[in-house]
């Protein structure tokens, strides 16, 4: 009896529903509320001032809906081997680019796989990816990379530069440094140190390649970490500018001249991104941007010729680089 009442009240929501669709105006009255989209009021309006009302919505839409996973394959294997592999495991996947495929079903399948286990392939946004690419990395270069864990860029940079190369890379959280060391093991590389540093304070190694991935609010991955937006609020913003400066400012202290550091985050949010490298050029003279020219994906390129990914426009993280260069 109370299956067939909550049956009955079920269709009078969903005949209601559906009047109101016909009317042509249910989401113009919903795509306003918190409710509807599933995110934060401040968030949404926040959105619609920067992007504009329509991307806004696109912008919710792509995070609302069931996201892929991207795997890169290890850069030191053959391509075309590993995919054979693959779909020789039964694993249905799509090809992204020469280093990236995505799964869309099979994840579970995946992680229990030889190629996974022996650190054949490795989870890795392709976005995420190319903050690496953008280090211009080459056979045994030495590489500090710092709020590295758990260490996804730390371990493709180490691929690429080979064990005659070497990765220094720090964090200041003790666990997630014990889950890099773990996935190392995974990995079978031999040329990463970890070690637990604070990038805003202590002093590291003079280096002349220097990755700088910081923390930020993480409004570029909310569709794969879909919790981050209701433990966010606005001051988040001014408080991961403000910490993002001070560890750009450290860190740049320790870059040789002539030397590339690579400012990073996963946030979409201008106060994260350029408002913190323009505020950095303007207290550093002794650096410059270098503008991202003939780079694999030519649209994922802003205006001030920085990497700027958006989600349900290219289909990945939104993710943020600044490419910049210490000359005296």
């Amino acid at each position: 009896m109370t299956n067939r009442k909550a049956a009955g009240y079920i269709n009078f929501i969903l005949r209601k529903l559906i009047l109101e669709i016909e009317k042509k105006d249910i989401f113009e009255k919903y795509k306003k509320l918190s409710d509807w989209n599933s995110f934060p009021q401040w968030m949404q309006k926040r959105w619609e001032k920067n992007f504009g009302k329509d991307n806004c919505l696109r912008l919710i839409n792509y995070f609302n809906r069931k996201q892929g996973l991207y795997v890169r394959i290890n850069s030191n294997v053959e391509y075309e081997k590993i995919l054979g592999s693959l779909y020789g495991e039964g694993l249905s996947f799509e090809v992204f680019s020469k280093n990236f495929i995505r799964f869309d079903n099979g994840i579970n399948q995946l992680l229990k796989t030889s190629q996974f286990k022996n650190g054949l392939i490795s989870i890795q946004d392709p976005a995420a990816g190319a903050v690496v690419n953008l280090l211009d990395l080459n056979k045994g270069d030495v590489v500090l990379d710092v709020c590295a864990a758990p260490g996804t860029k730390s371990f493709y940079i180490s691929e690429i530069i080979g064990p005659e190369g070497k990765v220094y890379a720090y964090d200041s959280d003790e666990q997630r440094i014990k889950i890099a060391k773990s996935d190392s093991s995974r990995n079978s590389l031999n040329n990463i140190i970890w070690k637990k540093k604070d990038a805003k304070i202590d002093n590291y190694p003079i280096s002349k390649k220097i990755l700088v991935d910081v923390p930020c609010t993480g409004t570029g991955v909310l569709g794969k970490k879909p919790d981050i937006k209701w433990r966010r609020n606005p001051c988040d913003i001014d408080e991961m500018s403000q910490l993002q400066f001070q560890i750009l400012q450290n860190m740049s202290k320790f870059l040789e001249i002539g030397g590339i550091i690579i400012y990073s985050t996963c946030s979409l949010e201008k106060e994260e991104n350029w408002d913190v490298v323009e505020l950095f050029l303007k207290y550093n003279v002794n650096f410059k941007l270098v503008k991202i020219t003939n780079f694999l994906y030519p649209g994922w390129i802003d205006l001030n010729g920085c990497l700027m990914t958006i989600p349900y426009k290219h289909k990945v993280s939104g993710i943020f680089a600044a490419k910049l260069k210490k000359y005296a």
